[in-house]
């Protein structure tokens, strides 16, 4: 299940990289077990949501690929009520759930985790955020050579604030590489779930820092 504010008014850069992430580590075919549930109907008028409903819907770079490929969109409301009947839906798919696409990446081809759909993707968004965040850092020490005594206290700080990030980038591409070896049969039956959590936790942790 994935969770979306229908009051953002927009779907930012950020939410299409969480969602793009989602999508990897479940794979095409595990699709028609997916539910997108939007939140947060009360915080706004309904003719609006509706209106919001649709664009997600009815866009290629939203939510239409993964509807188009089986997925359910639903509305939940907030309350309990709502969200039991959310997961009754859920539960009562007769059909048997689809293997993930990160499990069999991981569990049957071998595969270390930032070598996964899912890694590579969040490998290419820290490489993204990497290289803007060095390109700032050149551009902030041109700045320093030109600045004037009380302007490098500020410039100063703004270069340690980057260059704190860019180490904590360099710490989350390592994390990618952090995870249990699917040697058992128990193993088995909880990666995907863990691992699908340890995934989602690196992307969540980065991308809320930058």
């Amino acid at each position: 299940m994935y969770l979306h504010r229908i009051s953002d008014v927009r779907v930012d850069a950020v939410t299409k990289r969480n969602f793009a992430v989602f999508l990897e580590l479940c794979g095409p075919d595990a699709l028609q077990d997916v539910v997108i549930a939007t939140t947060r109907w009360d915080e706004l008028d309904e003719s609006l949501g509706v209106k919001r409903e649709n664009e997600l819907k009815s866009k290629a770079t939203l939510f239409k690929p993964a509807i188009d490929g089986g997925a359910s969109l639903v509305r939940c409301q907030g309350t309990r009520d709502s969200a039991h009947a959310i997961l009754r839906d859920l539960l009562r798919v007769e059909r048997p759930p689809m293997e993930l696409q990160i499990q069999r990446e991981m569990v049957h081809e071998g595969k270390d985790i930032s070598d996964t759909a899912a890694g590579l993707e969040l490998r290419r968004e820290i490489l993204k955020l990497t290289e803007e965040n060095e390109r700032e850092l050149r551009e902030l020490q041109d700045e320093m050579e030109d600045a004037t005594r009380e302007e490098v206290p500020g410039l100063e700080r703004e270069f340690q604030v980057l260059r704190d990030k860019l180490a904590q980038l360099d710490m989350e591409q390592k994390k990618l590489s952090e995870h249990p070896k699917p040697t058992s049969e128990g193993l088995r039956r909880f990666l995907p779930s863990l691992l699908c959590c340890k995934a989602l936790r690196v992307l969540f942790d980065h991308q809320r820092k930058y």
